[in-house]
């Protein structure tokens, strides 16, 4: 997502974004019994995805382009969050919400700080104590 932002403008992925709950009803009706896809559900997650992209304009869709490997990559950012809440309902039921959120994202953290290291440079690290404080 990060990616695809540099190339698109942030109201559209704003609103691509806003898919991830239209890919999480349909995820989840593929691998929840209990997760089904009702009319009730499809209005909501619609209407919720409309509001989003009223909220944020909709003249934001006139930048759309299905061919863009920018707006592709967000795409499949959204889907990847769908896959990811239906991963972790499933691996992380056990624990609390704030454990599996600390997990996911010391993981995360651990899988990109080297290629980050690598590619980019430090960060600079004389931050303002605020920014510490929210840091920790």
């Amino acid at each position: 997502m990060a990616w695809g932002q540099l190339y698109i403008e942030t109201g559209l992925t704003s609103i691509l974004n806003a898919a991830t709950a239209i890919f999480g009803v349909l995820i989840a009706a593929i691998f929840f019994k209990d997760e089904r896809p009702t009319l009730a559900r499809g209005v909501g997650v619609g209407l919720g995805f409309l509001g989003v992209a009223i909220a944020i304009g909709l003249t934001n869709f006139a930048t759309f382009d299905p061919q863009s490997v920018a707006q592709l990559a967000v795409i499949t950012a959204t889907v990847s969050y769908a896959f990811a809440g239906a991963w972790a309902r499933i691996q992380l039921s056990g624990l609390s919400p704030i454990v599996a959120a600390a997990g996911m994202l010391i993981g995360s953290t651990n899988l990109i700080l080297p290629v980050s290291l690598t590619i980019g440079a430090l960060p600079p690290l004389n931050l303002p104590a605020i920014t510490w404080v929210a840091i920790a």
